[in-house]
C-alpha cells in the first residue's frame, strides 16, 4: 500500500492489489513485473534501460510458469 502514494507506482501497486485479490498473490506479482518492465505500467525510462532478459524474456517466464502452476493445482477458476 505504501506504493499507491507516488504517481509513478499507483498503476502497478493496484494492479497487485485487484489482480492477488481476484487470483493469487503470486500471480499479482507476476503480472505487474511482466507489465512494468515491459514499460507498460510504472516508471517507462526504468524499462528502456533493461536488457532485453531483464525485461522481457525473464518476467514472461515467470509469469508462464506461476500461472501454469496455478492451473496445475486448480487456483485457477475455469
Amino acid at each position: 500500500m505504501e506504493m499507491t502514494r507516488e504517481g509513478k507506482t499507483t498503476q502497478s501497486a493496484a494492479i497487485v492489489v485487484f489482480s492477488s485479490a481476484l487470483v493469487n498473490p503470486a500471480f499479482g506479482w507476476s503480472l505487474t513485473m511482466l507489465l512494468d518492465n515491459l514499460g507498460l505500467i510504472g516508471c517507462k525510462e526504468r524499462s528502456k534501460e533493461l536488457s532485453s532478459m531483464n525485461r522481457w524474456i525473464i518476467p514472461l517466464i515467470m509469469f508462464v510458469v506461476l500461472t501454469g502452476v496455478m492451473a496445475l493445482v486448480g487456483l485457477l477458476s475455469g
